[in-house]
């Protein structure tokens, strides 16, 4: 047998799965340090006061 949910029971999930899929990326890119790869290819970590500063200025940061 096959359930089904009508659109505005999946719609908080669709959300929620968005909710979550930002904050993962958020976490990825806040968590990331300076790196050195292979054949010595360096990547920098991003700036945590930078990332703040922009996150505020499009109101995407929320003092906890």
């Amino acid at each position: 047998m096959l359930n089904m949910l009508p659109n505005d029971m999946i719609d908080p999930l669709f959300l929620a799965t968005a909710h979550a899929t930002e904050e993962a990326i958020l976490n990825a890119i806040v968590a990331g340090r300076d790196m050195t790869g292979i054949n010595g290819n360096f990547v920098p970590g991003l700036p945590h006061n930078e990332v703040i500063r922009l996150l505020k200025k499009y109101n995407r940061y929320k003092e906890q």
